[in-house]
């Protein structure tokens, strides 16, 4: 039944993503308006009659045009006096870019350029049609809008590159246009897609051996401990993969790469991961005590498990003891000292199952990731705290630039020696463990 509901709520975000790319793609025809007889003569217009006059953005299927509008939109900027205001400025309108809030979108030329019906005073008005798209050459300029925030008043206007701006009647203060350098359902659709995605992976991690150590004894519960080193791949994962959806919906689609410096960073943890792997395979499956204990259902709350393992440890007990009772009639009796023995070690095992599970499971799984053969390395702590540290400093580089972070060289090459540490570490433990198995 819950593949059932995954699917649907899978379905139905599939569709959401859907509408919100199909409507990126299909786009209305422009609605123009041809220029008609009127009776009012046409005028040139001067100094003071030569600004911007509005700001639509071109509508999508089923919408009307608005009043708003944000990265990936087209829009629509009425002149006027445009003719007379590229004349007297030595340039022409094919290579004016909008302007938003003081930011010039570099690079961001017209595509299409079309007269209007002229004012009541007899001026002309002309029409530029804009796709906000992020380009390289802006991304400054994009930089800081989408650091202003969510919808608001914006002042759009229109410049020479790098010269001159045009006088506007669209401003803030005037709130006749908004402005939205990200959309909220776009990010939205974004974050629960991740959401999604990383409880399915949490859901496997949980049930499966996707990220465990299928080398190391077993735990207390009969399951594989955690691998740092796969757990590290995953984190890197999740956080690149975050970060670049985020992006991309931010900029409309503007970041479609990742630098050398992520790739490298992907790449430590990759190869950490490949060789533990290697350095773990001579030794294969360790033995655990725990092995030849029947499996506890983990579905249980473990205070119910806790509970049923101490009633298991009474009846446990009370055979020793009943044991012992039989061997001191019988001092001979080789049989009797071997099954008391074995029902000892049988108590010491559900001894500390118990003490497993009375406590809380986060804890197994810190001690999993910090744990080698039974106990805490300081150099798993340290591949711990460092990937959890640069990880921070990446997510902080993301929000802050809206790009994917140029870590430091230093930095990426401090997460190859961690890692190196991490390997070098494990292999004499490895081979003692090897060597211990051997022996026996």
């Amino acid at each position: 039944m819950k593949w059932v509901i995954l699917g649907i709520i899978l379905l139905c975000l599939g569709f959401l993503l859907g509408l919100w790319l199909g409507d990126r793609h299909w786009q209305a025809a422009p609605q123009t308006t041809r220029n008609t007889t009127t009776a009012v003569p046409i005028k040139e217009a001067t100094a003071d009659d030569q600004y911007v006059q509005s700001v639509r953005r071109e509508p999508y299927i089923f919408e009307t045009a608005t009043d708003s509008a944000g990265v990936g939109d087209t829009i629509d900027i009425y002149v006027v006096g445009l003719r007379e205001w590229i004349t007297a400025n030595h340039t022409r309108a094919h290579h004016l870019v909008p302007k938003i809030d003081g930011n010039e979108l570099t690079g961001t030329y017209p595509i299409l350029i079309q007269e209007q019906q002229p004012t009541k005073d007899g001026y002309r008005v002309v029409k530029l049609q804009y796709v906000l798209e992020f380009k390289p050459e802006s991304s400054t300029a994009w930089l800081h809008l989408l650091h202003l925030g969510w919808k608001r008043n914006a002042e759009i206007s229109l410049c020479i590159e790098g010269g001159k701006k045009m006088e506007s009647h669209v401003t803030a203060a005037s709130g006749s246009f908004k402005f939205s350098p990200m959309q909220w359902f776009q990010v939205l659709c974004g974050f629960v897609i991740v959401m999604i995605v990383l409880a399915i992976f949490l859901y496997l991690a949980h049930n499966t051996n996707i990220l465990r150590d299928e080398t190391a004894p077993l735990r207390p519960d009969r399951r594989l401990p955690y691998s740092l080193a796969r757990a590290q791949m995953a984190f890197w994962l999740f956080i690149v993969v975050s970060a670049f959806l985020f992006l991309w919906i931010a900029t409309g689609g503007g970041i479609t790469a990742i630098n050398a410096k992520v790739l490298a960073l992907l790449g430590i943890s990759a190869v950490t991961g490949f060789a533990a792997a290697a350095v773990d395979a001579p030794k294969g499956n360790s033995a655990s005590p725990f092995e030849n204990l029947p499996t506890v259902n983990l579905n249980q709350k473990r205070s119910k498990i806790a509970r049923d393992l101490e009633a298991e440890l009474d009846q446990l007990l009370q055979l020793v003891q009943a044991k012992k009772q039989e061997q001191a009639t019988e001092p001979g009796c080789a049989n009797l000292s071997e099954e008391l023995v074995a029902l000892e070690e049988r108590a010491k095992t559900v001894e500390k199952q118990i003490g497993y599970f009375k406590v809380p499971a986060w804890r197994g799984v810190i001690t999993d990731l910090l744990s080698e053969h039974g106990e805490v390395s300081f150099h798993r702590f340290q591949m711990m705290v460092w990937t959890l540290v640069l990880g921070l400093v990446f997510v902080h580089g993301v929000v802050t630039t809206f790009a994917m972070p140029d870590l430091d060289a230093t930095l990426v090459g401090l997460m190859g020696i961690v890692g190196g540490t991490y390997i070098g570490f494990k292999l004499p433990a490895t081979q003692l463990q090897t060597g211990a198995t051997v022996a026996k």
